[in-house]
């Protein structure tokens, strides 16, 4: 979750792929004072798309203070984008966003459809299960994954591989919808240039995070997959606790797909957090600081369990569904 990736790519990813979500309102988050309350909380934090709040829920305060000055640390370090990045992501903001945009790409958008329309019986199949080797192998290889946490999102990943089979992406109604929700999103990222991109602070970060994984929602739920229905029926169940560790059941319906994992939290002042992810997080933090380590050794930790998978980078660091 380097500001380069979790900042730059992952903004232009929300900007090329996602849209405005409808303003429905949202639920409040508990505390994460009872074991079930942090799992919970994390699962709310996510479908609200409050990314700062689920930060602040999943580290301690001192854990949450050394990974915003690591995100600090690694925004300067960035280097600076080419004349030809900027030019190109100039030049899409301005598809995007110009006057009449959504009829122009629809338009542009009815060949390549077509074309799909014609193939995509053989070619998706192969397109699909590309992705899901690849989501796969990026789950395998999160070193701050538990083994239960890596099986939810196996899980998840092939639920949406089963979802994804079996989806429209060729109607050409839902084709329009999908620009204007494309189009709405690029608008209100209000970001016409690289230059402008790399001067917002955090808080404008998250702010854009928080846009584009609305929009990435409301994406999604044109072609069937409604991750607010998801999210808010999800079931938390402790499985046990004794005042300073504890263990959470928790199933999540994706796709219309039960995914159930165990969660391991841990008590300190006061509030419960995921062990596993914790852990992980202060091991890399504590490398990454060591004597001799290059500044590009300094790693974010990885957003909590609840972050679904499908989320591109930022929410894609992340963690279980």
């Amino acid at each position: 979750m380097h500001p380069r990736p979790f900042r730059a790519r992952a903004l232009l990813w929300f900007t090329l792929a996602v849209g405005l979500a409808a303003c429905n309102r949202q639920p409040a988050a508990p505390p994460n004072t009872t074991p079930d309350g942090a799992v919970r909380a994390d699962l709310v934090l996510t479908r609200n798309g409050d990314f700062d709040g689920l930060l602040r829920s999943t580290l301690p305060p001192e854990d949450y203070a050394a990974w915003r000055a690591e995100w600090s640390q690694a925004l300067a370090r960035q280097p600076a984008p080419t004349a030809q990045q900027k030019q190109q992501f100039a030049a899409t903001m301005q598809k995007l966003t110009e006057p009449g945009a959504e009829d122009k790409l629809y338009r542009q958008l009815q060949p390549q459809l077509a074309a799909f329309r014609a193939h995509h019986a053989q070619d998706l199949p192969m397109l699909v299960g590309i992705m899901q080797a690849a989501g796969n192998n990026v789950v395998q290889n999160a070193a701050e994954m538990s083994a239960s946490q890596k099986q939810q999102a196996t899980e998840a990943i092939a639920a949406l591989a089963a979802w994804a089979q079996t989806a429209d992406f060729t109607d050409p109604a839902r084709a329009k919808q999908a620009i204007g929700v494309v189009c709405a999103t690029a608008r209100k990222l209000d970001i016409k240039t690289l230059d402008q991109l790399r001067a917002l602070d955090y808080p404008a970060t998250m702010a854009r995070y928080a846009a584009g994984w609305d929009g990435l929602k409301q994406l999604l739920k044109i072609y069937g997959l409604d991750l607010d229905a998801s999210f808010d029926s999800a079931k938390v169940e402790t499985l046990g606790d004794d005042g300073t560790h504890a263990r959470v059941r928790e199933t999540f319906v994706l796709a219309g797909k039960p995914i159930v994992s165990e969660v391991n939290l841990v008590k300190e002042q006061g509030h419960w957090y995921d062990a596993d992810r914790l852990a992980a997080w202060r091991k890399r933090h504590a490398a990454a600081a060591a004597p001799g380590k290059s500044p590009n050794a300094a790693l974010t930790p990885a957003v909590p369990h609840s972050v679904p998978t499908i989320a591109p980078a930022a929410p894609a660091s992340a963690g279980h569904h």
